[in-house]
């Protein structure tokens, strides 16, 4: 996950940008990806 930005800025993955969240469910920094949770 090389492409994954320390600053939380939305950043290109395969093709689609995407806005890195905290989500407190999975008490994790990551990404919903056409519904799936992709941790960073």
């Amino acid at each position: 996950m090389d492409q994954g930005r320390f600053d939380h800025q939305p950043f290109n993955y395969n093709g689609s940008w995407v806005t890195p969240i905290f989500d407190p469910g999975y008490n994790a920094w990551g990404f919903w990806f056409f519904g799936i949770w992709i941790p960073l």
